[in-house]
């Protein structure tokens, strides 16, 4: 896809200067967040470094991995956007035969979210759905990808590579098919999305609003899929996650919600899944992208072989 600097910080910052068209040939930089994908899947796609300076820049770097599972165009028109509209930090330049993106800087007091933000009673939990509501209401990206269709495009690649897949994976799969019949069944949008619930995605400033960060699984889907990656994450008793859509869509829909809850069971599966297949293809062997894929798998099975599974694809 492209040929990433992503392991050579020093010429990471150097095009960074060069897109940014910083003045001063040096300024001081600092490395991002580390990469790790257990417990929380943060700094994985990319490297990402702070170019001080009287105009502080972050620049990200995707690593060749993003292919995998990211679709490059979408991600810069999506960062884009959310940037025109203050749903997150500003593009400042892209570098697409590099794979870098070079923006403003979220640095003096802000922070990544954690699940404690995003549960109930937790402060930014309803801001972070407005940012996403927000998008939901901007331009069509390039790609278009339900997770149903994303489940079917990883098995593929699972099976074209050869990776670890677990003795019930057939089972997961068939359960998720299910769930794609019946949602096509039913209807839906297709709006342009953020696609990944990670509590970390979000930066928040005690002064300033919170911001949406990393679209590496921008894409048209239905908005009540990007819901549910967000309260999957958050929330682990139905009740709250009820409380959440009702504020959402305006008003109770058994039927809704149970769309809602199926796509959440299927997030989890298509993250396992990318979990296995970069855990299997990743050149980095630090990261441990098999512990995250195993807790995604866990969460996977428990709720498809919970009876509500059954009562809800009913509903549909």
């Amino acid at each position: 896809m492209f040929t990433s600097v992503a392991q050579d910080k020093e010429k990471l910052a150097e095009r960074a200067r060069r897109l940014a068209q910083i003045s001063d040939p040096s300024p001081a930089w600092r490395d991002g967040c580390a990469a790790h994908a257990s417990p929380s899947w943060r700094g994985v796609d990319a490297t990402g470094i702070l170019l001080d300076g009287a105009r502080p820049v972050f620049a990200k770097a995707y690593h060749g991995e993003i292919s995998l599972y990211g679709h490059w165009p979408s991600i810069v028109a999506a960062a884009r956007h959310a940037g025109e509209i203050g749903v997150g930090p500003r593009v400042i330049a892209a570098d697409i035969e590099h794979g870098l993106l070079v923006m403003e800087a979220l640095d003096d007091g802000w922070r990544a979210a954690t699940l404690a933000d995003m549960a109930p009673g937790g402060k930014y939990g309803v801001a972070a759905l407005k940012l996403r509501k927000a998008l939901h209401a901007g331009p069509k990206l390039p790609r278009t990808l339900t997770v149903g269709a994303h489940i079917e495009e990883l098995h593929d690649a699972l099976a074209g590579a050869e990776a670890y897949r677990p003795a019930d994976f057939p089972e997961l799969i068939g359960k998720a098919r299910r769930i794609s019949a019946g949602l096509r069944a039913a209807g839906y949008d297709l709006l342009p999305s953020h696609g990944d619930g990670n509590a970390s995605n979000v930066m928040i400033h005690e002064d300033q609003p919170p911001r949406l960060v990393d679209y590496d699984l921008a894409a048209n889907r239905d908005p009540y899929e990007d819901l549910a990656s967000h309260l999957v994450e958050a929330f682990w008793f139905t009740s709250d996650m009820a409380a959440v859509f009702e504020e959402f869509h305006g008003r109770a829909d058994e039927k809704l919600f149970a769309r809602v809850r199926l796509y959440g069971v299927a997030d989890d599966l298509r993250w396992a899944m990318i979990g296995l297949l970069t855990s299997h293809l990743s050149p980095r062997r630090s990261v441990e992208y098999l512990k995250f894929a195993e807790w995604r798998l866990l969460r996977a099975r428990m709720a498809m072989r919970h009876p509500d599974f059954e009562t809800c694809l009913g509903r549909l």
